[in-house]
């Protein structure tokens, strides 16, 4: 059985582009990274800054078919580093998203399976 057989949702590999900031860090601006793969519960992305398991980071990301930023809160859960303190990938849950939003981010992964 594959990882993704186990996953709550289906994920496609695809690259949109992310804004992000993490709440409650000193840092105000929000950083542009694109995402390594995506489902309706979160994605990963990579980062040249390290964050913190369990952060919770402010996002929005670009969904080109809708030409559309979406806004949600998402919460670390996975961390690898790919380069030594320089490239990381970062696997977010999303926490806080509007509904209408889930579902066009569904139908958006949808269309790309």
């Amino acid at each position: 059985m594959g990882d993704n057989d186990r996953r709550a949702y289906k994920r496609i590999d695809n690259r949109l582009q992310v804004k992000y900031e993490v709440v409650d860090s000193n840092s105000m601006m929000p950083l542009t990274t694109y995402t390594k793969n995506v489902s309706s519960g979160g994605f990963l992305f990579r980062s040249s800054a390290p964050v913190e398991f369990g952060s919770l980071l402010r996002l929005k990301f670009y969904l080109d078919n809708l030409d559309e930023f979406v806004s949600a809160d998402a919460k670390v859960v996975r961390i690898e580093e790919i380069v030594e303190n320089k490239i990381y990938d970062i696997g977010i849950k999303f926490i806080n998203i509007n509904d209408d939003d889930v579902l066009k981010l569904t139908k958006y992964v949808t269309n790309k399976l």
